[in-house]
């Protein structure tokens, strides 16, 4: 069972409200503000990024947005090294999706670069 969270990734509102008093004082959250609103009077750090905005408009597929918001998580957190996120994308994902997962990762990468940070 999870006591503290490091790092908190969120797609759904509830996924973050259950989540949210897990996490630590110094913790990060990464979340898909298209989808998730974040208290503006909230102490914690987080970077909100329009991940499936994002995936529909560049991609136009919705479904990508798990891996945009993934690969910024991963950008904030320095989770995996780029080229084994890469792999693991390269290796988990049906052939038909590798490409446009690697464009929605370097699309989620690109997001963390602008500092987008709040």
């Amino acid at each position: 069972m999870v006591t503290e969270i490091d790092l908190l990734i969120a797609m759904l509102q509830e996924a973050l409200q259950e989540s949210f008093p897990l996490l630590k004082r110094n913790g990060m959250m990464v979340v898909d503000d298209s989808l998730v609103k974040v208290d503006s009077s909230s102490p914690a750090n987080y970077l909100g990024i329009p991940a499936t905005e994002i995936a529909i408009r560049e991609l136009n597929n919705e479904m990508a947005a798990n891996i945009v918001l993934l690969s910024a998580a991963n950008g904030v957190g320095q989770l995996v090294r780029e080229d084994s996120l890469q792999k693991a994308i390269r290796t988990l994902v049906p052939p038909p999706l590798v490409d446009l997962n690697l464009k929605a990762m370097q699309l989620g990468l690109k997001q963390v670069e602008r500092g987008s940070k709040n």
